[in-house]
């Protein structure tokens, strides 16, 4: 399959077009997903300094059981491929299987929309009681840097009020303290933008390192569900192993058991036969 885009990021709707092709699907839904887009650029860069692998399973349901077959066996040994204008092409590879555990069936499918529903209510609430409290914070940096500059002023004022008081004498002495005071109030102001960057490069380190937690553990989910569904397969394909040798040791049996019962038929009839013969020669014995 072949997914061709213009841009560099893309959505969960690319795997629907390009399972298309098998098929009118009905229904897509999506577990351990992080899409891309879904961060800003900023933690999309920091989760990627991370090392954390995107990865989800993907649920397609057509509408008819023929789609279904004929994506079954067309996906089997293939691999997604990405173009991009001007760049090498990109493959992702992936595994095919069917849903053993019911999980596109309609009461799943609310069930899961409901919970990623309070979910996501839930962490909407969290970010922004976060956002406020940082705002608050923020608030009272600023409030403490326009305090400290009104208080310069104010003392401002007072000097110049006092210095005029003294004459004319003063004036040249005070047009450089003026200059100085001003110096002081620009630095406090690039001060307090640098504060503000700084809370909001601290937001955004904070929820980008709650983003990696959350895809971390994801990611382990994903692992263990892998493993044990290797391991429930080793299981089954054992006993479907070991239930063909009871079965081809029980035709052998049965195999023997016949051939026996053939060669003992065969036997007692070779026996009739032969004393049938011999009292046909008695009798033309005794005729003759």
């Amino acid at each position: 399959a072949v997914v061709s885009t213009q841009s560099g990021h893309y959505g969960r709707g690319f795997l629907k077009d390009a399972l298309a092709v098998y098929g009118t699907i009905r229904k897509v839904d999506y577990e351990d997903c992080v899409e891309d887009g879904e961060l800003g650029d900023d933690i999309t860069s920091l989760g990627n300094q991370f090392g954390i692998p995107l990865t989800f399973n993907a649920y397609i349901q057509y509408q008819n059981y023929a789609h279904f077959k004929a994506a079954m066996s067309g996906l089997k040994g293939k691999q997604l491929m990405r173009l991009f204008p001007g760049q090498k092409p990109t493959f992702s590879p992936f595994v095919v299987d069917y849903d053993r555990t019911g999980f596109m069936t309609d009461k799943t499918h609310k069930m899961r929309k409901l919970e990623r529903e309070r979910l996501a209510e839930e962490a909407k609430r969290k970010h922004e009681a976060y956002m406020r409290q940082q705002n608050e914070l923020m608030k009272q940096q600023i409030e403490k840097r326009q305090k400290k500059k009104r208080k310069l002023e104010e003392k401002k004022m007072e000097e110049s009020r006092r210095r005029s008081s003294k004459g004319p004498k003063k004036k040249k002495k005070k047009s450089g303290i003026d200059k100085s005071e001003i110096k002081q109030i620009e630095s406090l102001e690039d001060e307090c933008k640098q504060v503000a960057a700084k809370l909001l490069k601290g937001i955004l380190i904070r929820v980008a390192a709650v983003e990696r937690e959350r895809l971390l553990k994801q990611r382990e989910d994903v692992l263990k569900r892998y493993s044990e569904h290797k391991k429930r397969q080793e299981e089954e394909q054992k006993v479907l192993e070991e239930d063909k040798a009871k079965n081809i040791e029980a035709m052998r049996a049965r195999e023997k058991e016949l051939k026996d019962r053939l060669m003992k038929k065969f036997k007692q009839f070779e026996e009739k036969k032969q004393k049938t013969h011999d009292k046909i020669q008695k009798k033309k014995h005794i005729i003759i």
